[in-house]
């Protein structure tokens, strides 16, 4: 019977789950779940389903009011994608009472969504959900330690993945200093376990010799393991020439080591410092890595490397895996976001819009999707959530959407609170300014009549002896 129903679609499994009892326990247990989850990975197309799907977020902006008064607004799409036609194959409900989650990371199905909000200079991430976009299910993550407030210096970045040992998904947060500070200190990852819904925190002990590349670094889950790039806090510019500035951080799961990995040497011929930073993905399960490396003889010429590490307790098996040069015609600066089908092809976003490139064809795939804040993510569809989840339009995630409102006009009180205490402090500093103004021209008054007072002297002295 599991043997059976491990090969039926997502779609027929979520219908034999309201057959009976019996058969509703069987499809939520781990085994039928991991196994569904190998065949469909493996299976060929059935019945017209791909086999192979990105997710799709990104808004469309419109505009609405006369053209002297214009509005724009932002409307959230999130769609699976065919990464064989790139045509959408479903339109996804996200709950919009919630507001707008941006896609951190994500592993066998299931991805992992944070929602933040920033008071001055410190950000105040207070929503961590997990989605399976393909049964529709969330779960609602307990806030680590309460709602917690990271100051401006400091980076958050999420990570999620799966332990096979104990049959567990666990979200890594890990807080390290963000690229622009000056502060180092060791860094601190803090972890949920769905298993047992709770999050249990893990310092490093030591300083580290790294800072994580921004805020929005991209992360990578594989080998049982989260990664993230990185940056050495004691490279100087010119390292980043060949690579030696930059590295991959990894946090093993199940033995919570955390490791860093030498990247391959190649060069850079970008003086853009913004351009020499690489992404990390999975290319057939293998950690890859892609850099914009330029070219030396055009500055306008858009070449990428791609590398995949080959054995991953060896760094240095890094292999060239393939060069992708952009035509003439398809420059414009893009920015590669994913790549689909084992690097057969890759997703880019452009000036206002996304795209579809043929590597060996050298072309533009598929139509120019336009919009902004595009987030790709590789996705197989997958039954994880069915037990633990909540539907979009459970009463609890009707809470959750009350709760986070409640949060927002917190933080807008906060916020007007910081501003009426800033106005207070900027008025106090005016008046002391004034004061010490008044002051200075009442010495200055003060200095001129004693000096008037002495030149009057002088002036009488000086008569009386004529």
């Amino acid at each position: 019977m599991v043997d059976i129903l491990s090969r039926l679609s997502i779609t027929s499994l979520g219908q034999c789950r309201c057959v009976c009892k019996s058969w509703r326990s069987l499809i939520a247990d781990p085994f039928l779940i991991n196994k569904q989850l190998c065949v469909n990975r493996h299976r060929h197309p059935i019945d017209g389903d791909p086999n192979h799907y990105f997710f799709l977020a990104y808004s469309i902006v419109f505009e609405r009011g006369s053209p002297c008064n214009l509005e724009y607004f932002d409307y959230p799409c999130h769609s699976l994608q065919c990464s064989e036609t790139f045509e959408e194959r479903k339109r996804l409900q996200f709950p919009t009472d919630i507001g707008h989650f941006s896609v951190k990371s994500s592993c066998n199905g299931v991805l992992c969504l944070l929602r933040s909000h920033y008071i001055g200079s410190s950000c105040y991430s207070y929503a961590i959900i997990l989605w399976n976009p393909s049964i529709n299910k969330f779960k609602i993550l307990p806030k680590p330690g309460g709602r917690f407030q990271v100051p401006s210096h400091v980076g958050v970045s999420l990570g999620i993945g799966f332990i096979p040992q104990t049959n567990d998904y666990k979200v890594v947060k890990l807080i390290n200093p963000a690229t622009n500070s000056d502060v180092f200190f060791s860094p601190r990852i803090e972890m949920y376990s769905l298993n047992t819904d709770s999050w249990t925190a893990w310092t490093a002990g030591y300083d580290v010799q790294w800072r994580l590349c921004g805020r929005e670094t991209t992360d990578a889950s594989v080998n049982g393991a989260v990664h993230w790039t990185a940056r050495k806090t004691t490279s100087c510019d010119d390292d980043d020439d060949d690579g030696s500035a930059l590295l991959i951080v990894s946090f093993h799961l199940a033995d919570e080591v955390l490791r860093e990995i030498r990247l391959p040497k190649y060069r850079c011929a970008h003086r853009d410092p913004y351009r020499k930073y690489g992404f990390i993905s999975v290319i057939h399960g293998k950690l890859a890595f892609t850099i914009d490396r330029g070219d030396e003889n055009s500055r306008d010429q858009e070449v990428w490397e791609v590398w995949l590490l080959e054995d991953y307790d060896n760094e240095e098996s890094w292999t060239k895996f393939r060069t992708i040069t952009m035509v003439p015609a398809c420059r414009q600066h893009i920015v590669p976001l994913q790549f689909l089908n084992d690097g057969e092809f890759v997703v880019c976003s452009g000036k206002g819009g996304l795209i579809v490139f043929d590597p060996t064809g050298q072309q533009i795939v598929g139509k120019e999707l336009h919009g902004s804040r595009f987030e790709v993510v590789n996705y197989t569809q997958s039954l994880v959530l069915v037990k633990e989840g909540i539907d979009g339009s459970s009463t609890e995630m009707s809470s959750f959407a009350k709760e986070l409102e409640e949060l927002e006009d917190e933080k807008k009180e906060e916020e007007k609170r910081e501003m009426v205490e800033y106005e207070k402090i900027r008025k106090e500093e005016e008046k002391r300014r004034k004061e010490e103004e008044e002051k200075e021209l009442a010495q200055l008054g003060i200095a001129r009549r004693v000096i008037k007072g002495v030149m009057e002297f002088f002036k009488e002295i000086g008569d009386d002896l004529d």
